[in-house]
Order: C-alpha cells, then sequence, then structure tokens
C-alpha cells in the first residue's frame, strides 16, 4: 500500500502545528517547568526549533506563518475564495510614534467564514486574525482529536438531559459553531476542513463576533468592554445584507 506524499506531509504539518513544547520538556525530564529552570530551557529550545520547522514546512507548502506579511495573507484568502467586504483605517499609538494601520474583515460567499484581522508594524503583518464560521463534521465523535477550535457544538432541539439507553443521541447532525485563530496555516487548515466535513451556510444560530482591532480594545478600562461592542455593533451594520442574513442564525432541518 502506497501513502500519497501529500498525505504524509498534511499529517506531518498537523502533528507539528499541535506540538506543544513545554509539555513535551516536562515529559522528558519528569519535572515541572514552573518548579526546574532546566525543563524551562529546554521547553524553550524545544518551543525555538518548532518555530523554525513550522516556518519552513509552511513556507514550502505556500502557507501563512506567524509573522508571514500581509501581502501573503491578502494573497492567500484570494487563493482560497475570500472577498474583502470592510476595510478601515486606524491609527496606532505608541507613545510618540503613530502609524497608519488597517481592520479587515473578508467573506467567503460559499463557506460563509467571515474572516476578521488587523495589521501592526506599518501594515506590514498581522496583530490578530479570527475565522468565524459553522461547520458540519462527518464524524463528530472524533471531532475533538482533528480540530482545535473555540465554540460548541449547536444541536438541533436541544441536548438530551436523559436520553433513553436503547437511543443513544443522533450526533449526525450536530453544527459546530464557533472561530479559530487564523494567524497561519490558513491553506492546510482550509483543506484539513474539507476533507472532514462541510461548512453550513446560513449558520444554524448566531455567536457573539468581536469585529474589533487592538485600538479598540485599548479603549476598554476597568472592565468596560463598552467601546469595542459598540464599535462590533456599527461594523457588523455595515456588512451586506446578504452576509448578515447568513450569520443572525435560522436553525437546519
Amino acid at each position: 500500500m502506497t501513502i500519497p506524499v501529500d498525505s504524509i506531509e498534511e499529517t506531518m504539518t498537523d502533528d507539528l502545528l499541535k506540538f506543544d513544547s513545554l509539555d513535551t520538556a516536562e515529559k522528558m525530564t519528569g519535572k515541572s517547568y514552573k518548579d526546574d529552570a532546566d525543563t524551562a530551557k529546554l521547553g524553550f529550545a524545544l518551543h525555538m526549533q518548532k518555530n523554525e520547522l513550522t516556518r519552513r514546512i509552511l513556507t514550502s507548502q505556500d502557507d501563512m506563518t506567524f509573522g508571514g506579511t500581509l501581502a501573503t495573507y491578502l494573497r492567500l484568502l484570494n487563493d482560497l475564495g475570500f472577498e474583502k467586504v470592510f476595510e478601515e483605517k486606524f491609527v496606532d499609538r505608541e507613545k510618540e510614534i503613530k502609524s497608519e494601520e488597517t481592520y479587515y474583515i473578508f467573506w467567503h460567499p460559499i463557506k460563509a467564514i467571515l474572516c476578521t484581522f488587523d495589521t501592526y508594524w506599518k501594515q506590514k503583518s498581522l496583530n490578530s486574525a479570527k475565522w468565524y464560521f459553522s461547520f458540519k463534521p462527518n464524524d463528530p465523535e472524533n471531532f475533538w482529536s482533528k480540530f482545535s477550535l473555540s465554540g460548541h457544538f449547536w444541536i438541533p432541539g436541544g441536548w438530551q438531559q436523559n436520553p433513553p439507553k436503547d437511543q443513544p443521541e443522533d450526533k449526525s447532525k450536530w453544527i459546530w459553531v464557533g472561530y479559530w485563530d487564523a494567524r497561519e496555516a490558513i491553506r492546510h487548515q482550509m483543506k484539513k476542513f474539507d476533507d472532514n466535513g462541510f461548512f453550513a451556510n446560513p449558520w444554524p444560530e448566531s455567536q457573539h463576533l468581536q469585529l474589533n482591532h487592538y485600538m479598540d480594545w485599548d479603549k476598554c478600562r476597568q472592565g468596560d468592554y463598552s467601546h469595542a461592542a459598540i464599535e462590533t455593533e456599527r461594523r457588523f451594520n455595515l456588512l451586506p445584507e446578504k452576509i448578515k442574513k447568513s450569520l443572525v442564525g435560522h436553525g437546519h432541518n
């Protein structure tokens, strides 16, 4: 049996992205990095090696790396079928130095993925990036072993508190509603999604969106996040109506 080379590369890339340097160091020494300086140093060394190897592999696959350029990210989004639907300039104030940055929202019209990100370092790179989406996995039972995402499962009719033992809960219609930290490996992640399920369009239910750049959060003081919430609502209302209709939650049969 011959295993396709691209399948081997995908598995290796996925394992590398999941690699936990500190956990590996603790297993090697049998000590906690919090209590043992040598374990902490080993963890840091493994982390640096992981970052360099990840950068090399993702670059060879024409994928996004941490610290990669804004131009690369924009090109890859275009390759993956995203469309720009919102762009807004803002000023980053670092002491006496000011730089103009940009907050973007992109949309995938088929997969209903809302991609939001902001720039830093005079628009040369990314500060943060998220993909908001609804995804129906082919195998909900093994979903956690394949993906590291934030969110929850939407279940038709809600959770059963005490399902009959002879009628186990049907998970075939479960849909994951959530988001993913999308700063690196976006080409790899999209293929992984495509290989393991499909995106729900429209979404079955709404989710809490944060359509904000880092200067929005800078204005949130002492637990008051009203500024970020107001800016999220304003930007959401500026999106095309057809996109908003896909995001507000419709339920699925």
